[in-house]
Order: C-alpha cells, then sequence, then structure tokens
C-alpha cells in the first residue's frame, strides 16, 4: 500500500512579521498553566469558531449561543506521549439540524517542561499514543462516518516531529497515515473492528468489514447479493516506516448456507 504524506502546518516564520495565533493556528503558552484550564480554553476555541461573530460576544453569551445552535462537544479528552514530550487534546462535536453529524477538533501542546508550543491539528479521537523512534510516534484514532447510518472508523497516523521542533515559534512535524478505514456492516453479530500495536514486534494489526447488498427481490423479501467481507492487516515499522506484511479478507454470503458461506 502506499503511504500517503499528508502536508501538515510545518513552516517557520518571522514573529515580527505575523503574530503567533495567525499562523497555522500556532501559539505559546506557560507551562504552569494546568490542564482543566487548558482543555476549557480549547472548548471555548471551539465554541467561537461555531458562532458567528464571536469576536462581538462574551463567553457566556458565546455558549449560550453555541447551544442555541444544537451543537455540543460530545467528547473532550486528553492523551499525554509515552515520554511526556506532548499532549493531545481532542474534542468531538455534535452540530443537529434535520439530521446530526460529527466534527473533530484537537491541538497538540509540545515541549512541556518549557514554554509550550501549541499547534492545531486535523487529528480525530486518539485512543492512544505510542513512541517509536527518533522522534516519531504512532497515533492511533476513532471516528465515524455518518451516510444513512454511522460507521465506527479507525486511523493509524505517524506523527514526526523535526530535530528542532521546540524550536521558537512553532512546531515543526509531519504526518503519514498509515492506514484508516470504516467498517460498514449492517448484519455483523459482534463488533469486528479493531486496531492495536504490539510494541516489542513493532507489529500494527487492524480489522474490519464491509457490507454489499445489491438488486432487492419484491418475492423473496431478500437482497440477490448480501454479503459481508471482512479484512485483516498487518503493517510491521521498520526504520522510519510502516510496510505492509499482509492482508487477507474473508466473504460470507448470507443467502449460502452456513458451511459454504467462508470463502478467503
Amino acid at each position: 500500500m502506499q503511504l500517503l504524506l499528508l502536508p501538515v502546518c510545518a513552516i517557520i516564520v518571522l514573529t515580527s512579521l505575523f503574530p503567533p495565533e495567525e499562523v497555522c493556528n500556532q501559539y505559546r503558552t506557560r507551562p504552569e498553566h494546568n490542564d482543566s484550564l487548558l482543555m476549557e480554553k480549547h472548548k471555548l476555541e471551539i465554541k467561537r469558531d461555531w458562532v458567528m461573530e464571536s469576536e462581538l460576544l462574551s463567553d457566556e453569551q458565546v455558549d449560550s449561543a453555541f447551544k442555541e445552535n444544537n451543537a455540543s462537544i460530545t467528547d473532550a479528552r486528553l492523551v499525554y506521549s509515552p515520554d511526556s514530550t506532548f499532549k493531545v487534546f481532542c474534542f468531538q462535536i455534535t452540530g443537529c439540524g434535520a439530521h446530526c453529524s460529527e466534527s473533530w477538533d484537537a491541538w497538540i501542546h509540545y515541549n512541556l517542561k518549557e514554554e509550550e508550543m501549541v499547534s492545531k491539528a486535523g487529528f480525530n479521537t486518539v485512543d492512544d499514543i505510542f513512541k517509536l523512534e527518533n522522534n516519531r510516534y504512532l497515533l492511533i484514532e476513532s471516528w465515524s462516518n455518518r451516510e444513512v447510518y454511522v460507521y465506527p472508523c479507525m486511523t493509524a497516523r505517524m506523527l514526526s516531529f523535526f530535530s528542532n521542533a521546540a524550536a521558537p515559534p512553532y512546531i515543526e512535524y509531519s504526518e503519514v497515515t498509515v492506514v484508516s478505514f470504516c467498517d460498514t456492516r449492517m448484519n455483523a453479530a459482534t463488533d469486528f473492528h479493531s486496531m492495536s500495536f504490539n510494541r516489542e514486534k513493532l507489529i500494527l494489526d487492524f480489522h474490519y468489514g464491509i457490507s454489499f447488498t445489491d438488486d432487492w427481490d419484491d418475492n423473496t423479501r431478500k437482497y440477490t447479493v448480501d454479503a459481508d467481507t471482512l479484512y485483516s492487516g498487518q503493517y510491521r515499522y521498520d526504520s522510519g516506516r510502516f510496510v505492509m506484511q499482509k492482508m487477507d479478507h474473508y466473504v460470507f454470503d448470507r443467502n449460502l448456507p452456513i458451511k459454504d458461506t467462508l470463502q478467503k
């Protein structure tokens, strides 16, 4: 599988030309700011992004307008890297109109023992962070995709900080999506989707399934084609990149007898 390099804010600019908060959504904060205060600060930033002309409103008015827009922050969490080099605040926001939909916001705080560098990031809900080598880390994220139904999704992302990442004024880093999927099965008996990383063997395992239905038959009240395909894959980390080791799939056809439904 081709590894996809996603460009992220990885730039250095002169502070005399651009205030920190106006460049790539990055800024600095003092280390004595505790996590609970930072959590509330980021929540307010999200609400101000959602509310029109929020710069004219007080914090209380912004909070009220955010709720009146049928929006809510449905998940908020903080995850530290194993070596406490950085931490990630991540938020799930739900907005409802005729239908509800989800979006995600995140912030990286880097250089935690000194003057923290803060950057807006395009992460989902970060479930875990693993340290690799040479300022590289693996993030495992969960999210969802809402179409007719809500499908659970997962992403594995490798984050690489440059050697001078903590140098003022901004964080420099790059990210690579290793694998990303949504489990779209409608008739699954059990939760099959998962993602795990073995620290000792440096192996990333993932599992998910997709459903395919076609040609509804009014006489039988069934689809002519009604099957699940289950995928199981594995990547191994080696010298700064993840290399695919295997990718298996199994097809379960619900229109066949149980003994004939498993096809590799």
